[in-house]
């Protein structure tokens, strides 16, 4: 979005948006009118921004969240382990638990 000079040296605002792969530009106008629309437009990107770098914050503090998380099931996992290994289990191909044989 921007403004242009052309050739017969008038300002021109020039609005562009991306459409798929494509970026279509529309003549918005000059003037007062193209001013507000202008402004208009900056505003609309600046709150864009802003929400982009809220879901960015958000995003990172889950992440914490999830690696604390990981961190934690992680520790319970191997306690459970430890706990049915000295129980007399063992794990039958990374599957289920079972119990040794008293002989043999």
């Amino acid at each position: 979005m921007g403004w242009e000079t052309r050739q017969r040296g008038g300002r021109y605002y020039i609005s562009k948006r991306r459409i798929g792969d494509r970026v279509v530009s529309r003549y918005v106008g000059c003037g007062e009118y193209a001013d507000l629309i202008a402004e208009r437009d900056q505003i609309e990107g600046e709150e864009r921004l802003l929400a982009k770098q809220e879901d960015n914050e958000q995003r990172m503090e889950l992440d914490g969240h999830i690696a604390e998380l990981d961190a934690y099931f992680k520790s319970v996992g191997d306690h459970i382990r430890l706990a049915l290994n000295e129980a007399g289990y063992f794990q039958y191909k990374r599957g289920e638990w079972r119990h040794k044989r008293n002989g043999g």
